[in-house]
């Protein structure tokens, strides 16, 4: 299924979706950017005070959804991401060491 696809989806099974984290209105924006001031000022208007992130799996998918949390009581799907796999078994947000062999050292005694 594409992100589209689960806009329509995730309303049918919301029983599915397991809560994350909350998502504060302007976490990750440069609040020193008009833009961004602007941006975030509109949503106060509108009534927004966060986003509420949530997992979800569509059977097929692992997907990140996150609800635009309006008047502090009603949520709507604002955004919907497919979560990368991880190559071998190993989580992408995981440091990996590489370490590579050192050639043998002669000691002269």
């Amino acid at each position: 299924m594409d992100e589209l696809g689960m806009y329509d989806w995730i309303p049918q099974n919301l029983e599915r979706l397991e809560f994350q984290r909350f998502s504060p209105l302007g976490e990750g924006k440069d609040m020193a950017d008009p833009k961004d001031i602007r941006n975030i000022e509109k949503k106060k208007e509108r009534g927004v005070t966060g986003y509420n992130v949530y997992k979800v799996n569509d059977g097929v998918n692992e997907w990140q959804v996150k609800m635009e949390i309006s008047k502090g009581r009603m949520e709507t799907v604002y955004h919907v991401k497919k979560y990368d796999r991880p190559k071998h078994g190993v989580d992408p947000n995981t440091t990996i060491l590489i370490l590579r062999p050192i050639a043998p050292q002669r000691y002269e005694q």
